[in-house]
């Protein structure tokens, strides 16, 4: 299989790859942020749809790619920390960053927020979310721990 990125969408992910690989959680996370950065800007996730002849098109596009870089460099460094629980902390610490990047980015019009994995808290309507699949495995888990039956 021959890999091809003729559209440009992955140049970050395919420079780091090549050129220095310890930048890659970054690579990946400034090319998918400025995807979702123009997709916010446009309504739309097909690129070919966009309307790159707008300021706000290539602004936020930018900022996606910048918060997304930021995030993914974050998370993976935290992730390869060696700290208690790893993974979880570079969950939260990376998808905070992101969340107060697209705040800034847009002007305040998307909410700001952190994953843990399981669920997510929402800083800017104070609401916790906990993912319904996640939260009938954990209570059928802790029910056969606890009282010994599921």
């Amino acid at each position: 299989m021959k890999y091809t990125d003729e559209s440009g969408e992955f140049i970050f992910t395919t420079l780091a790859a090549i050129f220095c690989p310890v930048l890659l959680p970054a690579a990946i996370g400034a090319d998918i942020g400025m995807w979702i950065g123009g997709s916010k800007a446009n309504g739309t996730l097909n690129p070919f749809q966009w309307d790159y002849s707008s300021g706000k098109t290539w602004g936020y596009m930018a900022g996606g790619a910048i918060a997304g870089g930021v995030s993914g460099y974050l998370g993976g460094a935290i992730a390869t920390s060696g700290i208690p629980f790893a993974n979880t902390a570079a969950i939260a610490g990376a998808s905070v960053t992101n969340s107060v990047g697209t705040y800034i980015y847009t002007g305040g019009q998307s909410d700001i927020s952190m994953s843990f994995g399981v669920g997510s808290y929402n800083f800017s309507t104070r609401q916790l979310g906990i993912s319904r699949k996640k939260r009938e495995f954990f209570y059928r888990k802790f029910r056969v721990w606890v009282w010994g039956f599921g």
